[in-house]
């Protein structure tokens, strides 16, 4: 039987009501959401059997039997609301499309492309074949195929954060992502920072390709980010800060500090939580980061 102090339940229904939009968001789930220090925590509401406030502590008490808790001095915010809150730009006109697993996306058009306006979640190939799912650092350093995990290997963090792949999931001819769809080109990216910054500079690998697109790109705040001053969403990409997964150790490092972005060639680009910088680096084919889709 779920529990929730009545007094929390007053103070959470109020901040709701300030901070949920009232347009739909494309998934409908519902989690409890909360900001520690400035990390966004995110739980879906079916696993928490309780959250009670005592002796100054917050505390989640979930089905499985686990715990979390927290000093209630470390609380900044804490909400019920779908995983998208705050994710979009409500002014920005947004599609849908919907992956083989049945997971559906917003898409956004920016100058001539469509593009997802969220980090892909799917675990198979559009003919159907799955991808390897890494859970343990050690599997992810040694799968050589192509492979998903979710942040902290919680498919909780899937909505908003996406999952992370490696660059064979990427590269790999039966395409990760929708049927008529596909994972962002080289081309494709050029075209979006021209878009936010007419003069980012194509030339610019491994340096930095603008100083002004990743807060254009970046969500609002730091509900999604740390540190997070530029972002604007301006175009509605809705980038969020969804860490990386490092290839020497196989670890999920990173979080709300940067936003990695695979390219169909094995190359990837970068956004940072702490400023407007955009980077295009090389990476090892085990590194786990997002991936962005487009539309054929």
């Amino acid at each position: 039987m779920k529990t929730i102090n009545t007094l929390l339940l007053s103070a959470v229904l109020w901040i709701s009501t300030l901070i949920i939009p009232s347009t739909l968001c494309a998934q409908e789930n519902r989690h409890f959401l909360t900001l520690e220090s400035g990390a966004l925590r995110i739980d879906s509401i079916n696993a928490i059997d309780s959250i009670t406030i005592q002796d100054g502590q917050f505390m989640l008490a979930f089905t499985n039997g686990n715990t979390h808790s927290e000093s209630i001095n470390q609380l900044d915010r804490m909400f019920f609301g779908d995983c998208q809150t705050g994710l979009f730009n409500e002014s920005v006109t947004y599609g849908t499309v919907t992956d083989i697993d049945g997971n559906t996306y917003r898409t956004v058009q920016i100058g001539n492309t469509t593009w997802m306006a969220e980090n892909l979640r799917a675990t198979h190939y559009s003919n159907g074949d799955a991808l390897v799912n890494a859970v343990s650092d050690s599997d992810w350093n040694s799968t050589y195929v192509g492979a998903w995990c979710s942040l902290v290997n919680d498919v909780n963090y899937d909505c908003p954060y996406g999952k992370l792949y490696n660059s064979y999931a990427a590269q790999d001819d039966r395409n990760v992502c929708p049927s008529g769809w596909h994972v962002a080109s080289n081309s494709d990216w050029d075209d979006l920072l021209l878009t936010a910054d007419p003069n980012a500079s194509l030339d610019y690998y491994p340096q930095n390709a603008s100083d002004i697109a990743g807060g254009i790109l970046k969500t609002v705040g730091d509900l999604f980010w740390m540190a997070n001053t530029t972002g604007t969403n301006a175009l509605g990409f809705s980038a969020v800060g969804a860490a990386d997964r490092a290839a020497t150790f196989g670890y999920i490092d990173n979080f709300q500090d940067i936003s990695g972005f695979w390219i169909d060639n094995g190359l990837m680009i970068y956004l940072f939580g702490y400023g407007s910088h955009v980077w295009k680096s090389g990476a090892s084919s085990t590194y786990g980061i997002s991936i962005r889709c487009v539309q054929d």
